[in-house]
C-alpha cells in the first residue's frame, strides 16, 4: 500500500479533488457542494467499474443542463493525506458516463433529491457495437487487438501473456462477451494456469489468471496490502489499529456438498467427441490432483482445500472420487482451421480444460466473506489482503500467539474480489465495502478412512414396503 496510514489524520478522512459534470451541451459544472454520498464499485467477476451518486439540487440542474443520462463525469477523490497517483481513484482522465437518472425525490420547496448512475465509458461503447471477425493469435493478443483496436480504451491494460496460437471467429457477439469467452478458456504461457478473469478496477483492464494475483514474478507470495481484524479497538488505538478494524462482518460459506458435487467442483466425466478424427475421449477429472498442482493463497505445508478428503463409504472413495456426479460433453474439431496437410497443429485446446475451469471457479466461491473497514483509495480489486478472525469462544489464557487464537478455517490470506468505495458527505466519512474469497485454508482439514464406517450395523432392514 503506498499511502502510509500514520499520514492519515483520522480514520475514514478523505478529500474530494474533483466533482465536475460536462453536460450534453459542452458546458462543465462543478457539482461537489450538491453530492450527498457517491459509491464506486469494482468487481473482479465485471468488465467495467460502475458507481452511482446522490445529487441534492437546488438549482434546476436537472432541467438546465439537461441531465438526461448521457453527461460525463471527471471524479477524482483520495484518502487524506494520500499524495502519490496512484494512491488515488482518478476519473480525470478517463471520465465516467452517466447512464442514468433514478430514483426523483421532492425533498421541499425546490429542493428535489436524484442519483445518478455511472459507468465507465467502454461499458457504454461495448453495448453499442458487435464483433463478427476472425482472429488468429494467441487468446492475449487477441483481447489486446479488441480493448485497443475495437474499444478504442486509452487506459492501461495489464494482460498476463497466454500460449496456444488459435482460430477465433467472434460469432456477433458485444466486445466483452467476446474477452469474457476467452477468458473461459486461456491457459498461461508461464505457469500453465487455466483461470484467466477479466475485470476494471481503478487502474485499468486486467486479463489474467487468478493465480497472477496470489505470487508476484518471482514465485513468492504477494504481499498483502493490510492486515485487518475482526477485533474491536481500544478506546485509545492509534491511527494504524483503527484501519485494521473490521467494523461489520458476514461469512457467506457455500460449503453446499450437494450442490457443490451436481457442479463438478470435486469431479467430473468430461466426454470429447472429435468430429475430424471420429472419436469420443473419455476423461476423468478429480479436483484433488489438480489443487495440488496449482498456486494458492496460503502458501504454506499445512494448507489444504476447502472441502475435506476424509472417506465418503466404506470403499474409502473421497468427494473426489465420484466422476459421475457431472457429465460434460464437449464438441471438437482438431483440423477445422489448419492450413494445409502438414499443419497438425490443435487449435482448439480450450476444450480440454473445460472440467478444470468449472471446478476452480465453484471452489474459488467457497469460502468468502463481506466487511466494512475505514476507506483508504490505494485498495482494489485484485489486492491480497491479510484477515484475523478469532474463534467464537471465549479464550484460553494460554492462547497467546495469534495462531493459537485465530480461526484456523477463517483467518488468513483473502483475495479482494468486489470493492465498494462509499463516502458520506454529510458525515464526511469514508469507508470501503470488501468481498473476499479464499481457494484453500491454513490448516486442512481432517481425513478420515472407511474405519469411521466400521461401526455402522453389519445387518440393516432395507425391505421395500409396498402400499
Amino acid at each position: 500500500m503506498a499511502t502510509s496510514v500514520t499520514a492519515i489524520p483520522q480514520a475514514g478522512s478523505y478529500e474530494l479533488d474533483a466533482a465536475t459534470l460536462y453536460d450534453i451541451n459542452g458546458g462543465a459544472t462543478d457539482i461537489k457542494n450538491l453530492i450527498v454520498e457517491f459509491n464506486i464499485y469494482e468487481s473482479m467477476f465485471q468488465p467495467f467499474v460502475t458507481g452511482n451518486l446522490i445529487i441534492n439540487d437546488a438549482t434546476n440542474l436537472l432541467n438546465s443542463l439537461p441531465i438526461v443520462g448521457q453527461e460525463e463525469l471527471e471524479l477524482k477523490f483520495r484518502t487524506r493525506g494520500a499524495e502519490k497517483p496512484e494512491s488515488m481513484v482518478d476519473f480525470s482522465l478517463h471520465r465516467l458516463r452517466v447512464v442514468g437518472v433514478k430514483d426523483r425525490l421532492q425533498t421541499k420547496d425546490k429542493v428535489i433529491l436524484y442519483r445518478l448512475e455511472l459507468a465507465s465509458k467502454e461499458s457504454m461503447k461495448n453495448v453499442q457495437m458487435r464483433l463478427s471477425k476472425a482472429y488468429e493469435d494467441t487468446p492475449s493478443e487477441i483481447v489486446k487487438k479488441i480493448l485497443k483496436n475495437e474499444l478504442k480504451t486509452k487506459k492501461k491494460v495489464f494482460v498476463e501473456p497466454t500460449r496456444d496460437n488459435r482460430k477465433y471467429v467472434v460469432p456477433n457477439l458485444y466486445p466483452f462477451k467476446a474477452i469474457q469467452t476467452l477468458a473461459k478458456t486461456s491457459t498461461s504461457k508461464e505457469t500453465g494456469q487455466n483461470r484467466y478473469v477479466f475485470y476494471e478496477n481503478a487502474d485499468g483492464f486486467h486479463f489474467r489468471t487468478i493465480q497472477s494475483h496470489f505470487t508476484d514474478a518471482n514465485g513468492d507470495p504477494v504481499q498483502p496490502v493490510q492486515f485487518f481484524r475482526y477485533f474491536p479497538a481500544t478506546f485509545d488505538s492509534g491511527i494504524a489499529a483503527q484501519h485494521q478494524n473490521i467494523s461489520e462482518l458476514k461469512v457467506n460459506n457455500n460449503q453446499d456438498q450437494l450442490k457443490r458435487s451436481i457442479e463438478g467442483a470435486y469431479a467430473s466425466k468430461q466426454f470429447i467427441h472429435d468430429i475430424t478424427k471420429k472419436e469420443v475421449r473419455q476423461v476423468n477429472y478429480n479436483h484433488f490432483e489438480d489443487f495440488r498442482k496449482n498456486e494458492h493463497l496460503e502458501n504454506i505445508n499445512a494448507s489444504g482445500p476447502v472441502y475435506s478428503r476424509t472417506a465418503e463409504d466404506e470403499f474409502d472413495n473421497t468427494l473426489n472420487d465420484f466422476s459421475d456426479n457431472r457429465i460434460i460433453v464437449s464438441g471438437k474439431s482438431s483440423y477445422l482451421h489448419s492450413r494445409d496437410s502438414t499443419d497438425l497443429q490443435d487449435y482448439m485446446p480450450e476444450v480440454n480444460k473445460i472440467p478444470s475451469v468449472r471446478a476452480i471457479a465453484y471452489n474459488n466461491r467457497t469460502v468468502n466473506i463481506e466487511f466494512i473497514a475505514p476507506g483508504i483509495s490505494d485498495f482494489r480489486v485484485g489486492d491480497v489482503v491479510d484477515i484475523f478472525i478469532p474463534k467464537n469462544r471465549p479464550l484460553r489464557e494460554s492462547e497467546k500467539t495469534r495462531t493459537d487464537q485465530q480461526d484456523k478455517y477463517l483467518s488468513g490470506r483473502y483475495l479482494i474480489t468486489s470493492l465498494r468505495h462509499f463516502i458520506s458527505v454529510g458525515n464526511a466519512k469514508y469507508n470501503c465495502v470488501f468481498g473476499c474469497t479464499k481457494d484453500n485454508v491454513l490448516e486442512a482439514y481432517p481425513e478420515n478412512s472407511k474405519d469411521r464406517f466400521k461401526d455402522y450395523p453389519s445387518e440393516v432392514n432395507s425391505d421395500i414396503v409396498e402400499i
